[in-house]
Parts: structure tokens; C-alpha cells; sequence
């Protein structure tokens, strides 16, 4: 089970890569948040983030960044 913050986020799934970051949250089991981070040298550079009303579009969004993104499957 996951660990839910003060703030209510619940981090469902998160990958990372040396320089990428893909976080799939959900905050109070209502909103869904997708969020990629990229970095270079180890300081985030910029941050792009994707909300969702419904779990199931999320998670597609989120596996389909990982295979776009990562190159995992």
C-alpha cells in the first residue's frame, strides 16, 4: 500500500531515468496527476503536469509517457 502525504497525494507508480522522471499520483482519490521532470546534471529543469478525473485514462496516459519517453515496455 502506498504512502499518502499531509497533502493527500498518493504516488501510485513512478519511474526514473538519469536525466526523466514519470510520476503517476493521485491526490484524495478524486484527481489523478501525471508529472514528468527532466533533469540535467541532477537539478530539475522543467516540469510538465498532467491532470486526469478518471484512473483508467491516467494510468494509459502514464504507461503510454513510459513506452514514448523511457523505452520501456
Amino acid at each position: 500500500m502506498a504512502h499518502t502525504s499531509s497533502r493527500g497525494y498518493r504516488i501510485l507508480d513512478k519511474r526514473l531515468n538519469g536525466k526523466l522522471g514519470i510520476l503517476l499520483a493521485s491526490v484524495n482519490g478524486q484527481r489523478y496527476i501525471v508529472s514528468i521532470h527532466f533533469y540535467f546534471w541532477g537539478i530539475q529543469v522543467s516540469k510538465k503536469n498532467y491532470e486526469f478525473v478518471d484512473e483508467t485514462e491516467a494510468k494509459f496516459f502514464f504507461n503510454r509517457s513510459v513506452v514514448k519517453l523511457l523505452g520501456e515496455i
